[in-house]
């Protein structure tokens, strides 16, 4: 962060300005990576991309496959950069307008 917070720009138009734009891309993606890794570090669970061998655990009634636990972690992670924190929210099972998919073990 400290090098994003000392990125120069020679040129200081402020009109189609790329480099301008790739500045604040770079601040950007710099804060998605953040979230990326601060939330998979809390999520006890393989699930999808993310699939950490640590929690790779037989089949029981609360892992699945590769180690997807469902019934501690179906649930949307929201990380804020103000405060460093992570709060939770449920997935609605009740979509407004369509019909609900549960969720099934990915088979490649």
């Amino acid at each position: 962060m400290k090098k994003i917070d000392k990125i120069h720009l020679g040129d200081k138009s402020q009109v189609f300005n790329t480099a301008r734009i790739e500045a604040f891309e770079v601040a950007n993606l710099y804060e998605v990576a953040k979230a990326t890794m601060i939330s998979a570090a809390k999520r006890h669970e393989s699930r999808g991309a993310h699939s950490v061998s640590d929690y790779d655990r037989p089949e029981d009634d609360d892992y699945a496959p590769n180690g997807r636990n469902d019934h501690d972690w179906m649930k949307h992670t929201l990380w804020y950069s103000e405060g460093n924190r992570i709060i939770y929210k449920p997935v609605r099972k009740v979509p407004l307008t369509v019909d609900y998919i549960e969720p099934k073990v990915r088979v490649y």
